[in-house]
C-alpha cells in the first residue's frame, strides 16, 4: 500500500497544486479584469473630457464665425449705403449738368489754369463750348475734357472723374456722417 499511498499523496498534492494554481489564476484574472475596467473607465473619462473640449471649441468657433459674418454683413450694408449715397450724388450732378449745360461749361473753363486749345465733350455741350469761343471735339464721356494748346495738359471734368475724385476725397466723411 505504500505505493498506493504515495500515489494518492502525489495525486492529492497535484490536485491541491492545481486548485492553488486555479485560485491564483482566478485572482489574476479578476485583477486583470479590474485593471482593464479601470483603464477603460480612465479612457472613457479622458475621451469624455476631450469630447467636451471639442464641443466648447466648436461652440467658440461657431460663435466667432457668427460674429464675423455679422460684422461682414454690417460692412456690406454700410458699403451699400455709401454707394447709394454716391449714386444719388452722381444723379444730382447729372441733373445739374443737364439743367444748365452752359453754366457747367463756363464753370469748367473758368477753373482751367492754362491756355485752352481744345475742349472735348458730348453732343449736348457742343453749342456752349463753341459759344465760349473754343474748338469742340466730340467724345463719349459725359462731361468735358479741356486740353491745352500744346496738348501737354488736360483737365478732365467728366462726370465719372468728378464722382471718383469726390468719392476719394469725401468717402471717410460721408461714412462718418452716416454712421456716427
Amino acid at each position: 500500500m505504500a505505493l498506493e499511498q504515495v500515489k494518492n499523496e502525489i495525486l492529492e498534492e497535484a490536485q491541491n497544486k492545481a486548485k492553488e494554481i486555479a485560485l491564483e489564476g482566478k485572482k489574476e484574472k479578476e485583477k486583470i479584469i479590474e485593471e482593464g475596467q479601470e483603464k477603460a473607465e480612465g479612457i472613457k473619462e479622458e475621451t469624455d473630457r476631450e469630447i467636451e473640449k471639442e464641443k466648447v471649441a466648436l461652440k467658440k468657433e461657431e460663435l466667432s464665425n457668427a460674429r464675423m459674418e455679422g460684422k461682414q454683413m454690417q460692412v456690406r450694408t454700410k458699403e451699400e449705403i455709401i454707394n447709394n449715397t454716391f449714386q444719388e450724388f452722381e444723379e444730382t450732378i447729372q441733373e445739374k449738368v443737364n439743367q444748365n449745360p452752359a453754366e457747367f461749361v463756363k464753370s469748367c473753363l473758368e477753373k482751367t489754369e492754362f491756355e485752352i486749345g481744345l475742349v472735348q465733350g458730348d453732343e449736348r455741350f457742343k453749342e456752349h463750348i463753341e459759344n465760349e469761343g473754343y474748338s469742340y471735339e466730340e467724345q463719349d464721356k459725359e462731361g468735358i475734357v479741356i486740353i491745352s494748346e500744346n496738348k501737354e495738359k488736360r483737365m478732365d471734368y467728366s462726370v465719372e472723374k468728378i464722382l471718383t475724385e469726390f468719392k476719394n476725397q469725401y468717402r471717410k466723411n460721408v461714412a462718418k456722417i452716416l454712421f456716427s
